[in-house]
């Protein structure tokens, strides 16, 4: 705040802010009541649009979806794929759970796939509305900044008017002491002008506060956007495609494991074969 005092002090000495405190008419009620009301006016509405954008935002619900993501994904079970125990016979093992085990591993892993792909397509919608929304976010924060810088040269030229108007008073004072009634009319008239210039600078202080509050409020909403949008394209370039590589691959070991051993058994069945043949012929 002593900054933007340190900055109110300098605009008091710009032509523009000059200019503008000859325009005050002081002794004009209305208009020194109504003075810097567009921008004030813009303050509120701009406020209403920043509440209405906060309420919009799919922030949450991006957040939501990425934290279902991350569940589908932890579906994923390294044991899935591990040798069972040989308690059995291999050749009864192989062919009668082997293949049901991978149909249902394949059934498993293809429903998590699905399910990652309908969730990411969810999430790259709120991803674009999210870019939009930062995009408009931006134009706010260029908005808010004019409005401030408005509203600092309005204060700043109510107290050039107000000094300049004060230091006309004590000759008026002096001829209203001397019984000129004119004069009298005349102080008490421009000392409610300034009450009313002070309570009018008050009134656009606190609109200059709101505007001043609002944009770190707005640099906020950004960086919220901007982290989970780095996050979704974190997602889009290493996670999913790494996830679903390493289901495709899991998926591709356990079959040729499973032939590997299917074949194995087989060589291994058909090298005792004759030696069987040849007890069993035997006389």
């Amino acid at each position: 705040m002593s900054q933007i005092r340190k900055r109110q002090l300098a605009l008091r000495k710009e032509p523009h802010v000059v200019a503008l405190a000859d325009k005050i008419e002081i002794k004009n009620q209305i208009a020194v009541l109504e003075f810097g009301k567009e921008t004030a006016t813009s303050i509120s509405t701009f406020s209403d649009r920043m509440l209405a954008t906060i309420k919009s935002s799919n922030l949450e619900k991006s957040t939501k979806m990425m934290n279902n993501l991350n569940k589908i994904m932890d579906r994923f079970d390294p044991k899935d794929f591990l040798e069972e125990e040989k308690k059995q016979g291999i050749i009864k093992r192989l062919f009668s759970r082997s293949k049901q085990q991978l149909q249902g591993i394949l059934s498993k892993y293809d429903s998590i796939s699905k399910e990652v792909d309908a969730v990411f397509n969810e999430i790259q919608k709120y991803e674009v509305e999210m870019k939009k929304n930062t995009v408009e976010l931006e134009n706010m924060y260029d908005e808010n900044l004019n409005y401030f810088h408005s509203l600092s040269e309005h204060v700043a030229a109510i107290e050039v008017k107000v000094e300049e108007t004060k230091r006309q008073l004590p000759a008026l004072q002096a001829r209203a002491e001397q019984g000129d009634q004119e004069a009298a009319m005349e102080v008490d008239t421009i000392q409610r002008g300034i009450e009313l210039l002070e309570q009018r600078q008050y009134d656009l202080e606190i609109a200059q506060q709101v505007s001043f509050q609002s944009a770190p409020q707005i640099r906020l909403m950004q960086k919220g956007n901007n982290n989970l949008i780095g996050k979704i394209n974190s997602a889009f370039v290493t996670t999913i495609p790494v996830f679903k590589q390493g289901l495709v691959h899991a998926v591709t070991m356990q079959r040729q494991r499973l032939v590997s051993n299917s074949m194995a058994e087989l060589d291994k069945r058909t090298n005792e074969m004759p030696v069987s043949y040849t007890h069993l012929t035997l006389p």
